[in-house]
């Protein structure tokens, strides 16, 4: 191999590295979220994002309107997803800690006009909840201590002629390489990254129930 070679093969590799999305490796230890605004480096299309919640002590599963589409009440968790820049936005995720009698329970902000609900009580109850968000090839799952609350394909929408700006179908963020989080009103909940091995996902069958 000669001398050019050798240098176009390094500078590939270099480049090819230097576009690589590395999980800080103390992220895959619980990491407490200290206040309600939080930025965070993850990339989520190589890991799965697991978050640790809590239930509270009261809550209202039937509340009035107005306090129920509130997105910083102690029931809700919401993430905004960036790539490659702060500037940058492609996504925002929001769901409860509950489930709510009107099914007010979780959403994609660029996919869905309409919360979705949930398909049982998220821990069955239980205080201490464990969330996965997983992002895959045509869909994403949003799981509760292992069972699956929440799934959404990519290749549709959930349209509404009063927000005629969203998408007709949730392509963009499925291709979109989220490497940057702001975690919202979710001071005292953790956050780890997971080996996307390491989870189950949903069978064709599954998938064709939910859609």
């Amino acid at each position: 191999m000669c001398f050019r070679e050798m240098i176009t093969l390094l500078f590939s590799v270099l480049l090819g590295t230097s576009f690589t999305a590395v999980l800080d490796p103390s992220l895959t230890q619980w990491k407490k979220l200290e206040t309600d605004f939080e930025r965070v480096m993850f990339p989520l299309r190589e890991y799965v994002l697991e978050v640790k919640s809590y239930l509270p002590d009261n809550y209202d599963t039937n509340p009035p309107y107005a306090e129920l589409i509130r997105t910083n009440k102690v029931t809700t968790m919401m993430m905004i997803l960036y790539y490659n820049s702060w500037n940058n936005r492609v996504g925002r995720l929001v769901w409860n800690s509950i489930k709510y009698d009107r099914g007010f329970d979780v959403a994609i902000g660029e996919c869905n006009a309409r919360y979705q609900t949930y398909r049982s009580f998220p821990a069955d109850g239980g205080r201490e909840q464990v969330w996965s968000w997983n992002f895959l090839q045509d869909h994403v799952e949003l799981r509760c201590d292992g069972k699956l609350q929440f799934s959404q394909h990519f290749e549709e929408s959930d349209k509404d002629p009063r927000k005629p700006w969203l998408p007709e179908k949730c392509r963009e963020l499925g291709d979109a390489d989220i490497d940057r989080i702001v975690f919202k009103y979710m001071a005292g909940e953790y956050i780890r990254g997971r080996q996307k091995s390491e989870f189950m996902v949903s069978s064709p069958a599954v998938m064709a129930t939910l859609r």
